[in-house]
């Protein structure tokens, strides 16, 4: 199997994984969703030695688990 072809097969699975989506989640569970997303994404991108693209989908990764501690925070103390 080439890497081109793992890589689409990876997204394939990926994709289905996934399929459900953030339609109905709240703010919290979607930037969850997001987090997990952008960190099996880094890791296709690793994978693929995307090294820049692997270090930019961290970032995004990390400001959506900021997201979600920001979401707790405000569910254990609203106001």
């Amino acid at each position: 199997m080439s890497a081109e072809h793992a890589s689409d097969s990876a997204l394939t699975t990926l994709s289905a994984e996934h399929a459900a989506g953030p339609v109905s989640m709240g703010p919290g569970q979607s930037a969850q969703y997001t987090t997990e997303m952008l960190e099996s994404l880094k890791k296709i991108a690793l994978r693929q030695n995307q090294r820049l693209l692997a270090h930019l989908l961290d970032l995004a990764a990390m400001e959506a688990k900021s997201l979600v501690e920001s979401h707790d925070q405000e569910t254990l103390f609203p106001g």
